[in-house]
Protein backbone atom coordinates (compact mmCIF):
# COMPACT_ATOMS: atom_id res chain seq x y z
CA UNK A 1 0.00 0.00 0.00
CA UNK A 2 2.75 2.46 0.91
CA UNK A 3 4.74 1.70 -2.27
CA UNK A 4 1.63 2.18 -4.39
CA UNK A 5 1.03 5.60 -2.84
CA UNK A 6 4.67 6.58 -3.40
CA UNK A 7 4.48 5.40 -7.00
CA UNK A 8 1.49 7.68 -7.57
CA UNK A 9 3.08 10.59 -5.73
CA UNK A 10 6.35 10.37 -7.64
CA UNK A 11 5.00 9.30 -11.04
CA UNK A 12 7.21 11.05 -13.59
CA UNK A 13 5.87 9.32 -16.70
CA UNK A 14 5.91 11.68 -19.66
CA UNK A 15 8.49 13.96 -18.03
CA UNK A 16 12.07 14.58 -19.15
CA UNK A 17 14.93 15.14 -16.71
CA UNK A 18 18.02 16.92 -18.03
CA UNK A 19 20.83 16.10 -15.64
CA UNK A 20 24.19 17.79 -15.99
CA UNK A 21 26.99 15.72 -14.54
CA UNK A 22 24.66 12.74 -14.48
CA UNK A 23 27.23 10.26 -15.64
CA UNK A 24 28.69 9.51 -12.20
CA UNK A 25 28.34 10.13 -8.49
CA UNK A 26 25.30 11.96 -7.14
CA UNK A 27 24.10 12.95 -10.62
CA UNK A 28 24.07 9.30 -11.69
CA UNK A 29 22.09 8.37 -8.58
CA UNK A 30 19.58 11.13 -9.28
CA UNK A 31 19.27 9.98 -12.90
CA UNK A 32 18.58 6.43 -11.75
CA UNK A 33 16.03 7.51 -9.16
CA UNK A 34 14.11 9.78 -11.52
CA UNK A 35 14.26 7.16 -14.27
CA UNK A 36 12.87 4.44 -12.02
CA UNK A 37 9.85 6.67 -11.44
CA UNK A 38 9.26 7.01 -15.17
CA UNK A 39 11.17 10.09 -16.32
CA UNK A 40 13.08 10.02 -19.58
CA UNK A 41 16.69 10.83 -18.72
CA UNK A 42 19.06 13.10 -20.63
CA UNK A 43 22.59 12.95 -19.28
CA UNK A 44 24.71 15.94 -20.24
CA UNK A 45 28.39 15.83 -19.45
CA UNK A 46 31.88 16.52 -20.71
CA UNK A 47 32.92 12.87 -21.07
CA UNK A 48 30.81 11.38 -23.85
CA UNK A 49 32.15 7.86 -23.28
CA UNK A 50 31.24 7.80 -19.58
CA UNK A 51 27.83 9.36 -20.29
CA UNK A 52 27.13 6.70 -22.90
CA UNK A 53 28.16 3.92 -20.47
CA UNK A 54 25.83 5.35 -17.83
CA UNK A 55 22.97 5.46 -20.34
CA UNK A 56 23.60 1.82 -21.24
CA UNK A 57 23.58 0.88 -17.55
CA UNK A 58 20.31 2.74 -16.93
CA UNK A 59 18.77 1.18 -20.04
CA UNK A 60 19.16 -2.26 -18.44
CA UNK A 61 16.68 -0.98 -15.82
CA UNK A 62 14.19 -0.06 -18.58
CA UNK A 63 14.98 3.63 -18.22
CA UNK A 64 14.78 5.62 -21.47
CA UNK A 65 18.00 7.61 -21.83
CA UNK A 66 20.09 9.72 -24.12
CA UNK A 67 23.46 11.36 -23.63
CA UNK A 68 24.75 14.69 -24.87
CA UNK A 69 28.25 16.11 -24.67
CA UNK A 70 28.53 19.57 -23.12
CA UNK A 71 30.91 21.71 -21.14
CA UNK A 72 28.64 23.66 -18.79
CA UNK A 73 31.37 26.25 -18.21
CA UNK A 74 30.91 27.31 -21.86
CA UNK A 75 27.77 29.48 -21.85
CA UNK A 76 27.45 29.24 -25.63
CA UNK A 77 26.69 25.50 -25.36
CA UNK A 78 23.76 25.78 -22.95
CA UNK A 79 20.96 27.12 -25.18
CA UNK A 80 21.73 24.67 -28.02
CA UNK A 81 21.66 21.82 -25.48
CA UNK A 82 18.24 22.82 -24.19
CA UNK A 83 16.93 23.23 -27.75
CA UNK A 84 18.21 19.77 -28.70
CA UNK A 85 16.48 18.19 -25.71
CA UNK A 86 13.20 19.97 -26.50
CA UNK A 87 13.34 18.93 -30.16
CA UNK A 88 13.85 15.26 -29.32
Amino acid sequence: MVNQNLDNLFNLSGKVALITGGNKGIGKGIAKGLGLYGAKIVIAGRDKTVSKQTCEELSTLNIETMSLEIDMTDQSQINPLVSEVINK
